[in-house]
C-alpha cells in the first residue's frame, strides 16, 4: 500500500486485482475505479502450515540456541520490516529474552544497533529455511513479533497463525483487518516504540492463557484464507475479466500514462543502481571476510 509502489497507470487498468484493504485504498486514491477492482487476498496452505506438536523436532530447534524465551521476527531486512525496533525492545526485556530473525537481507547496520544497545548475543540471524520448515519455527517460539511500518498482505501473519503462534504485531491495515487484538493477535497501535513493544511481548510470553487464546483463536482466523478458497475466487474473478468489455483510452489518456511513466523509469534505474551498488558491496564484504578467516 505505500504510495510509491502503486503506479499512476492503475487507474487505466481493465481489472486490478488487489490483495487487501489497504492495497485497494492505495489504488483508488491513484484513480481507479471501484467496479474495475476484485479483492483476492493471499492464502496458506493449511496442509502444511499447521502446529506442531512433535516434542522431538521442536527440540531440534531449541538445541540451536542458549535457554530462555523466544521471540521469532519473520521478514526480509529492510525498512517496513522496523526490525529496529523489536532491536530497541529487546534491551528493556529481562536478560534471558532472545530474537531470531528469520529472513534475508543484509544483517550489518542491525547487529550494529544491537552492539550500541547491547543486545547483540541475544540476536540470533537465520538467513533461510526451507518453506515447509516455517511451521516448525513458527510452533516452537514464544511469541511472533513482526511489528511492520507497512504491509501489501503479509503472508507470514497468516502462516503463524495457521500454525497457533502468539502473535505480535502492528495495529495497522491490514493486519488489523483480519487479526483481531485480544483474541487472534496482540496488535500493538505504538510499534515504532520500544517500550510498547517490550511491554506487549511480555504480556504475551508471561501470561500462559493470554498466549493459549491468542495461539486457538489465531488457528481460526485462517479460515478465509484457506488456499482451496483462494483458488475458487481466483477462478471466479478469471471468469469475470474474459467477460469485461477492454477500455478504450483517448488520445488524453493515452498520453497521461506516457508522461506518468518517465519519472517512474527514472525511480527504477535509481533504485537498480543502489541495489547493484548494495550486492557489490556486500560481495566485496563476504569476501573480504573470507579472506581473513584463511589467514587466520
Amino acid at each position: 500500500p505505500h504510495p510509491s509502489m502503486v503506479h499512476h497507470s492503475v487507474r487505466y487498468a481493465d481489472l486490478i486485482i488487489c490483495i487487501s484493504q489497504a492495497v485497494e485504498h492505495a489504488v483508488l486514491d491513484k484513480g481507479a475505479a471501484q467496479h474495475r477492482i476484485r479483492r483476492l487476498p493471499n492464502r496458506v496452505d493449511r496442509k502444511v502450515f499447521r502446529p506442531v506438536h512433535d516434542a522431538k523436532a521442536l527440540q531440534s530447534v531449541a538445541e540451536q540456541f542458549p535457554p530462555g524465551r523466544y521471540i521469532l521476527h519473520v521478514g526480509r531486512k529492510s525498512r517496513e520490516k522496523n526490525l529496529e525496533t523489536l532491536i530497541r525492545a529487546l534491551a528493556l526485556l529481562p536478560s534471558d529474552y532472545h530474537a531470531v530473525f528469520l529472513g534475508q537481507g543484509s544483517t550489518r547496520p542491525y547487529e550494529q544497533l544491537a552492539g550500541q544497545v547491547n543486545t547483540l548475543r541475544r540476536c540470533h540471524w537465520i538467513p533461510c529455511v526451507l518453506n515447509e520448515q516455517l511451521p516448525l519455527w513458527y510452533s516452537w517460539c514464544d511469541c511472533m513479533c513482526t511489528p511492520s511500518l507497512w504491509e501489501g498482505f503479509g503472508t507470514v501473519f497468516i502462516e503463524a497463525a495457521a500454525c497457533g503462534a502468539a502473535i505480535i504485531t502492528s495495529d495497522i491495515p491490514p493486519m488489523n483487518t483480519y487479526l483481531t487484538s485480544g483474541v487472534s493477535a496482540h496488535l500493538v497501535k505504538n510499534h515504532t516504540s520500544p517500550s510498547a513493544l517490550a511491554e506487549a511481548i511480555r504480556s504475551v510470553c508471561e501470561v500462559p492463557t493470554y498466549r493459549d487464546r491468542l495461539s486457538r483463536q489465531a488457528v481460526a482466523a485462517t479460515d478465509p484464507f484457506d488456499r482451496a478458497r483462494g483458488e475458487a475466487l481466483e477462478t471466479d474473478i478469471y471468469r469475470q475479466a474474459l467477460g469485461l468489455v477492454p477500455r478504450v483510452l483517448s488520445r488524453r489518456e493515452h498520453l497521461d500514462l506516457a508522461v506518468s511513466c518517465v519519472p517512474h523509469r527514472a525511480r527504477s534505474t535509481i533504485s537498480f543502481a543502489r541495489r547493484g551498488l548494495r550486492h557489490l558491496r556486500r560481495n566485496l564484504w563476504q569476501a573480504t571476510e573470507c579472506l581473513e578467516g584463511s589467514n587466520r
